[in-house]
């Protein structure tokens, strides 16, 4: 019993953490139950319309996150076309693993949280975070709570048996299942991952590109094969110098531009031949960039879900602010002359 216990409360830790945006929309109406009767009527309608405005985007937001997962089609990385794309497949690493710092386990991508409580400390801004890190300290009730955040930003590649993207996970909304807690010294540490060979679902911007479409302009190159060319000025000489006079004269150095530009053209045909690189990225329209170790169908009914109670909470905030400003309180009566009068004294 208490080792089930103890895995429903890191399950509820872990969905409160979650979901915590959604939950503060979802009960923003909570708390104007119990201020009914004690604020003024004026003030009461502003939260009311303040939270039917709240609900109002955050229904909007799960529904487009919705629409977006259930409406892409699955693509393959080989044929997939440029632009906005759903992929799913396993994950690989792209070079040296990474690995958490927390448990030292080799991952594709890890974020640890880490939150403690101290005796002394004020609201105060622990410096500069690190890249992709978060720091700050809280005092409640003369407690300080301290949270630090850190995750790794190290590219990773997936594949799918037909080619396989190299992924950037700056920037990207990251949702795996992958979740434990440790206590060590008193703190309190959150620990997510992706491991290789996890089955990733992926939404992005995908761009590929061939090495020749990377190179830069055909006089360039020639310029820059010339310019290497000339850090060797005695091979130079014994190719181009056909006279023997020991310079380079304007007839030889025609030759030796035409052969630089032979050698470049010949290596760009043969980079046409080479497989294109894929990478998946963040869309820059503001489209979601999302990685999850997910079924997309689980992704897909889970917003849904949210983006339904999101409306009903809408509309019932709506309904109330209307019924309200239809039926105004009414003033209470003024004192007669006579319910005025202070009594005689006898």
């Amino acid at each position: 019993m208490a080792v089930q216990a103890g895995h429903l409360a890191t399950m509820s830790h872990h969905f409160l953490i979650a979901h915590w945006r959604r939950l503060l929309t979802a009960a923003a109406w909570l708390p104007l139950l119990y201020l009914t009767h004690r604020l003024e009527h004026w003030t009461f309608k502003a939260m009311l319309a303040l939270t039917t405005l709240l609900s109002l985007w955050a229904w909007m937001r799960d529904w487009r996150r919705y629409r977006t997962i259930a409406g892409t089609p699955t693509s393959r990385i080989a044929s997939a076309a440029q632009g906005y794309v759903e992929l799913f497949g396993r994950g690989r690493h792209a070079g040296q693993p990474v690995y958490s710092p927390l448990t030292g386990l080799p991952c594709l991508w890890y974020r640890v949280e880490r939150l403690g409580k101290t005796r002394q400390g004020q609201l105060i801004e622990l410096g500069k975070p690190a890249r992709r890190g978060q720091h700050y300290q809280l005092q409640h009730q003369g407690y300080s709570w301290l949270k630090q955040r850190s995750q790794s930003d190290a590219p990773f590649l997936l594949e799918d048996g037909s080619g396989s993207a190299l992924i950037d996970p700056a920037h990207a909304e990251i949702i795996t299942s992958r979740y434990s807690e440790h206590v060590q010294e008193g703190y309190r540490y959150g620990e997510w991952l992706l491991l290789e060979h996890d089955q990733l679902y992926t939404l992005g911007e995908l761009a590929s590109l061939r090495a020749s479409e990377q190179a830069p302009a055909l006089r360039a190159a020639v310029a820059a094969r010339l310019a290497e060319w000339k850090l060797d000025p005695t091979a130079l000489l014994a190719r181009y110098d056909r006279d023997g006079n020991g310079e380079i004269d304007a007839v030889e150095w025609e030759a030796v531009r035409a052969d630089a530009e032979r050698e470049v053209l010949a290596e760009r045909r043969q980079q046409t031949l080479e497989p294109a690189r894929h990478t998946l990225r963040r869309p820059g329209d503001g489209r979601p960039f999302l990685i999850a170790n997910q079924p997309p169908e689980r992704l897909a009914k889970r917003h849904r879900h949210w983006a339904w109670l999101q409306l009903l909470l809408a509309l019932g905030a709506l309904i109330a602010l209307l019924w309200l400003s239809l039926n105004p309180p009414h003033p209470a009566p003024a004192p007669t002359e006579f319910e005025t009068q202070a009594p005689d004294d006898e």
